[in-house]
Formats: C-alpha cells, structure tokens, sequence
C-alpha cells in the first residue's frame, strides 16, 4: 500500500509539473501572491503541493468508506458550526453579558 501511494504522488507530481509547463507556455499563465509573480520553480511546487494534497485526501476517501464518512461528517459539522457561528453569535454575546452581570458575587469576610 505504501508503495502505491508513493507512485501516486509521483504520477502526481508529474502529471502536475507537465501540466503547469503547457499551460505556462501555451496560455502565458503567471501565479501571483499579492503583487509578486512568483517565479517558474515557485509556482510549480505551489502546484505540486496543492496536487499533492487533493491527491492523499482522494486517495484516503478512495481506499476507504470510513474515509468518506469521516470526510462527509467533518463537512457537516464544519457547515453547521459556520451557519451557527455566523447567524448566533450576537444572542451567545448577549447571553455571556447577562450571565456575566446578574451571577451570585461571594464577598469576602474576614
């Protein structure tokens, strides 16, 4: 199994690094941070790493339904926590402030 990852990622590097070469020839195509075109060697492995990546969560979520129904949780719980985060946090802040004014204060006797 290991050895089938590590011929994956080197297709993927590959197929990557002869993709980016025609379509930097053929289209001009610059990968810019910022303001800054980065230079050839940088924006290959900017597209190597970011294939690379795409290509261990296929392959994980390929070899495995464990692996998709871990990614598919994952999502769901990320999708749930952004829509609650986003639409309730003014009811969460106004509930820490009320909560924050009206608890019990122990005073301190000697």
């Amino acid at each position: 199994m290991f050895k089938n990852l590590i011929i994956a990622v080197l297709v993927a590097i590959i197929v990557t690094w002869c993709f980016g070469e025609v379509i930097s020839d053929w289209g001009h195509v610059m990968v810019s941070v910022g303001d800054e075109h980065l230079s050839g060697i940088t924006g290959w492995i900017s597209f190597a790493v970011v294939g690379v990546i795409m290509l261990l969560l296929g392959f994980f979520l390929a070899i495995s339904m464990l692996g998709v129904l871990l990614f598919v949780a994952c999502v769901v719980v990320g999708t749930i926590f952004v829509a609650g985060a986003a639409s309730l946090w003014p009811v969460v802040l106004m509930a820490i402030v009320i909560i924050w004014l009206v608890k019990d204060r122990k005073e301190v006797t000697d």
